[in-house]
């Protein structure tokens, strides 16, 4: 993609989430002059996954830990069983919060000299 603004010969950065079944769940598009906001695209990624998990939608600005939306009932009986339920916060019938439980991260760690290059011809 060319991006209108800059040239016709400038690229615009874009980033791809892509699921561990070949589909495009995200595109992010970035201005060639403008980096990329690396807080956002793990936050985005945080959210796919627990809409994937927990099967909830993620509102904006949402980060792990905070609240998430249940979908709406598709039916009466999934209304009348979800008021049963003590663990959401409703605001009206369609619109129901539960709280978000973030699950542990996995560490791990980087040895800052695994990335490095090798010496090259310009480094003497």
């Amino acid at each position: 993609m060319l991006s209108h603004d800059e040239s016709n010969f400038t690229t615009v950065r874009n980033v791809f989430i892509i699921d561990p079944n070949g589909t495009i769940r995200a595109i992010l598009k970035y201005p060639y002059t403008n980096g990329r906001n690396i807080a956002e695209i793990i936050r985005l990624l945080d959210a796919l996954q627990v809409t994937d998990r927990d099967g909830v939608v993620t509102p904006a600005n949402w980060k792990p830990g905070d609240p998430v939306i249940m979908p709406p009932p598709a039916s009466y009986d999934d209304l009348l069983k979800r008021n049963m339920e003590s663990s959401l916060d409703c605001t009206d019938w369609y619109l129901c919060y539960k709280k978000d439980v973030p699950k542990p991260k996995p560490k791990f760690s980087i040895n800052i000299d695994d990335l490095r290059l090798p010496p090259g011809p310009m480094d003497i």
